[in-house]
């Protein structure tokens, strides 16, 4: 079985430390969780500057709640938002765009990987110019996508993105979630990138997780 890392969305300071005394493998910042996590503030993004940089953290990057197809002025804001991150020496970023049907937002999506990662490769296998070294999450806008398949070759293939985050296109993991996931990792193991599952997995359900998830 393949190693299981620990990752710990925090809203605050006082999560951000806890996560981290606790043994958190990754730790996602947002603020206002009970919205599905937006992008922190710049004090909070201030305060995870100086924590200890053997735990990589990652930013949200999200505007408003609600859903991920974006103004121009509020993608604006996200490509800001991530220059702040890049600055702030945090490890990456969380993000999504999609259309209204719920297809990803191919163009935008580049943009913002565009500005994360090193470098870029796209489909034509050239290379653009270097970004800002981010390790990059596609987040739960990938749950509204109606088709796996396609949007797994487009975050992976196409755009490069590292992992995918999903709750199984449900509004939790577990139990609702399970056999979404296992599908979504098996797609995305032919095609190189990770999945991250999420959104209700607790203490005490994680190990019910982690069996149906044993063969993946």
């Amino acid at each position: 079985m393949p190693t299981i890392l620990l990752e710990v969305c925090v809203d605050d300071a006082d999560g951000l430390w806890a996560a981290i005394q606790g043994g958190a493998d990754r730790i996602e910042l947002c603020s206002a969780l009970e919205l599905g996590g937006l992008t922190p503030t710049s004090g909070l993004i201030d305060v995870a500057r100086s924590v200890n940089k053997s735990v990589p953290i990652f930013a949200m990057i999200r505007p408003r709640s609600g859903n991920f197809s974006y103004s121009d002025r509020e993608f604006e804001s996200m490509c800001k938002d991530i220059e702040c991150v890049a600055e702030a020496g945090l490890a990456g970023i969380a993000f999504g765009a999609n259309h209204s049907d719920g297809t990803l937002d191919r163009h935008r999506l580049q943009i913002l990987v565009k500005l994360a990662k090193p470098h870029f490769r796209n489909e034509m296998k050239t290379f653009a110019k270097k970004g800002y070294g981010l390790g990059t999450t596609l987040h739960r806008s990938f749950d509204l996508v109606p088709n796996i398949d396609d949007a797994i070759k487009t975050a992976a293939v196409e755009l490069g993105i590292d992992r995918i985050l999903t709750s199984g296109r449900s509004a939790k993991a577990i139990p609702d979630g399970l056999e979404d996931i296992a599908k979504t990792v098996q797609i995305s193991v032919d095609n190189g990138i990770r999945v991250m599952a999420g959104a209700g997995i607790r203490a005490e359900n994680v190990a019910k997780f982690c069996r149906n998830n044993r063969r993946k």
